[in-house]
């Protein structure tokens, strides 16, 4: 007596439905991590970007779902040609934050007037250095095999290209940066993975879009 060959047991629908969806917040949550670890040195802030931006584009078309490992994949792949832009984002990211602190002391020593004046100029001017930043790892999701220069070139035609899609980029950060400060133990789980995967769906799909 011969055994009947066993079939593939396939999940009813609802539950291939409730998998897909918890696919979304894991990798969300799961990308922030490999970020966060990645971005720990502060020069490696940008390289961290950009390998969590590609990582995010396979699996938002279907290539790859393992966002966790991707991005440290990419992050091996393009940390050489990302260490200019690394640099010159730490050494920004330096000025800001002294300017910051420069402002709060302002703002907290009676004086504020000069703090305020200070305030409405570097506030456009970090939004706009970190929309810039959210451009070059979108750029360098799309264009994967492209040298650095054309990263940055890519980049500002993005953002000027498409002001809608911009706006809505700068919307999605500005409700991270706030949503981290009212729960800051949520910060570590979508303060960087949230703005990028933001660019990643509402910025172009393709170099040629």
């Amino acid at each position: 007596m011969t055994r009947a060959p066993a079939t593939k047991r396939r999940g009813p629908r609802w539950e291939l439905r409730i998998l897909d969806a918890l696919a979304y917040p894991a990798n969300i949550i799961l990308g922030a991590l490999a970020g966060l670890i990645l971005a720990l040195p502060i020069v490696t802030l940008v390289p961290a970007g950009v390998a969590l931006a590609r990582s995010f584009g396979q699996w938002d078309v279907g290539e790859r779902d393992d966002v966790f490992r991707n991005t440290f994949r990419h992050f091996g792949q393009t940390w050489r040609r990302t260490v200019v832009p690394g640099l010159v984002g730490a050494v920004v990211l330096v000025v800001l934050v002294i300017d910051a602190v420069f402002l709060v002391s302002q703002l907290t020593s009676g004086e504020s007037t000069i703090g305020l004046v200070f305030a409405a100029a570097m506030v456009p001017v970090a939004v706009m250095v970190c929309l810039y930043g959210l451009a070059l790892c979108t750029a360098s999701a799309l264009m994967p095999d492209a040298a650095t220069h054309d990263w940055l070139r890519a980049a500002t035609q993005i953002m000027l290209s498409y002001p809608a899609r911009s706006f809505g980029v700068v919307l999605a950060m500005c409700l991270t940066a706030v949503v981290c400060g009212l729960l800051p133990t949520l910060a570590p789980f979508i303060f960087m993975s949230v703005p990028v995967y933001a660019a990643i769906r509402l910025w172009p799909s393709s170099a040629s879009d």
